[in-house]
């Protein structure tokens, strides 16, 4: 940014991007807690066996491990305003979430297929192999483009945001 004559981000920006990733944390935590609050209330034999299959085989410990992962340790860290102004830092829990919210799908899908919480190998090497690729195509295709949309009107603007 700095070479193109351009002020760089501040950490008002990051503040304003950890804000944001406060609030899908929160928005995860109450569309889970809510979905299972709502099967647990209707109390349907044909919805509950989806939250069964979720307690045993230890996949209610994993349920567990998800519960904090995704939403506890991330709502308390984000609670903190000088990690949400550190670039590093708010990266960190980014990952953190991405990581747990594959965890999720995980989640999601495995109980009624598999009897054990433990990822196949196959399945951390297809992981892997996509998120790489991804990564490098997404790397090549960003040093084609110019970085900061240069014929906005309201550039100037956005990189002078500050918040409090």
């Amino acid at each position: 940014l700095e070479r193109a004559g351009v002020a760089p981000l501040s950490p008002s920006h990051y503040h304003a991007l950890g804000r944001l990733l406060f609030t899908f944390t929160l928005f995860w935590g109450y569309i889970a807690f809510f979905q299972f609050f709502l099967v647990w209330i209707a109390n349907r034999p044909d919805e509950v066996t989806y939250y069964l299959a979720r307690t045993e085989n230890g996949w209610l410990t994993a349920s567990v491990v998800l519960a904090i992962g995704q939403f506890a340790l991330p709502f308390l860290l984000l609670l903190s305003h000088p990690l949400k102004r550190s670039p590093p830092a708010c990266a960190a829990v980014a990952g953190w979430l991405l990581f747990f919210h594959y965890f999720d799908e995980c989640w999601l899908v495995l109980p009624t297929a598999s009897h054990s919480p433990a990822l196949p190998l196959w399945q951390v090497a297809a992981l892997l192999f996509q998120g790489g690729f991804a990564t490098a195509l997404g790397l090549a295709l960003l040093r084609r483009q110019p970085l900061l949309p240069t014929g906005d009107p309201l550039l100037q603007r956005a990189l002078a945001y500050r918040s409090q």
